[in-house]
Parts: C-alpha cells; structure tokens; sequence
C-alpha cells in the first residue's frame, strides 16, 4: 500500500478512504454542512481536552511506556 502511494500522482477520495488515509468520503453537496457539524463537536470541547488530546496524538514516536506514563500524568494518576 505504501508504495502505491508513494508511485501515484493522485489518487481519488475513494481510493483515499481504503488507503485510512481519511475516515470518510462524502457529496460535495453534503461538504459545508458536515464540516460545521464536526467543527461543533470541537468548539463544546475545552481548550485543555483538545491540547492534551493534540499532544497525546503526537506521542506516537515514543515507547508505549513513555505515552502511558505521560497519559497518566496528564490526567494526575
């Protein structure tokens, strides 16, 4: 799969989605108003949730004992 990617110059939203590289494909009629129910979700979160939650997501490059350790910290286990 990664070398598929790698040797395409494009690729359509579908073949997008069955890559995971996006989590769906919707009408280009249907855009604006998905976009603004998702953005919702967002905006009734606080701004310490989304934070913390950005910087759990760009723990990836660490061991799986380092994120749990920081995971615990964050939440003050």
């Amino acid at each position: 799969m990664a070398m598929e990617f790698l040797m395409k110059d494009s690729f359509t939203a579908n073949e997008a989605y069955e890559m995971g590289l996006i989590n769906k494909v919707l009408p280009a009629q249907d855009f604006l108003d998905q976009l603004i129910k998702e953005t919702e979700k967002f905006i009734n979160h606080s701004h310490y949730t989304i934070q913390q939650t950005k910087r759990l997501t760009n723990f990836s490059g660490k061991s799986l004992s380092d994120y749990f350790n920081y995971e615990a910290e964050i939440i003050n286990l």
